[in-house]
């Protein structure tokens, strides 16, 4: 009996399945912190900023939950706040908000509220500063928002993965013809 192979059509539907889980896991896996922030208390910090961050891979791409800033304070190199916001949030802070004083020559004053998601990583929910507030609502309602997103992603990407996994078992393997003389 000749060997049987594999078509096309379960090859493709096998690599589907397997890039839908693979970014399924990632988008777990960047979503985690907005997920655990949702669960714990929130802590009130004061102080000036030392370091921002926005990472270049998603920075300014308003898509949800992939556009953050990162930024640390007080020169504590042992936490890093995560700041999520909307693209009209980000518009609503622009005219008051500044990590720079450029009259004084010096950092911003800022009161931050913020949820422990690991050891040494925070999720802003609230920010303030001399000029302006951020409300702790806004944002809430923001990471509500955008983990309700996150999970109806991470589902239908689920559903893809376990369709394409149910077509690759249920197709019957090509068989080779040979010729025989």
């Amino acid at each position: 009996m000749p060997p049987k192979r594999k078509s096309y059509k379960q090859i493709t539907a096998l690599n589907v399945a397997i890039l839908s889980a693979f970014i399924m896991i990632w988008l777990f896996s960047y979503m985690k912190p907005i997920f655990k922030s949702l669960l714990v208390e929130e802590h009130l910090f004061y102080g000036t900023v030392s370091f921002v961050s926005v990472p270049s891979v998603f920075g300014n791409t308003h898509i949800p939950f992939l556009d953050k800033e990162m930024f640390s304070i007080n020169n504590d190199k042992n936490a890093s706040f995560h700041l999520y916001l909307s693209t009209s949030q980000k518009e609503e802070m622009d005219p008051w908000f500044r990590w720079w004083d450029e009259q004084k020559q010096t950092p911003v004053p800022l009161e931050i509220k913020a949820a422990r998601v690991n050891k040494s990583t925070w999720i802003i929910k609230g920010l303030a500063t001399s000029d302006g507030t951020l409300p702790r609502d806004s944002i809430n309602d923001y990471h509500l928002r955008i983990a309700f997103w996150g999970l109806a992603l991470e589902a239908a990407l689920l559903i893809v993965s376990l369709y394409f996994i149910r077509f690759f078992l249920r197709q019957k393997p090509a068989v080779e013809l040979t010729l025989e003389a």
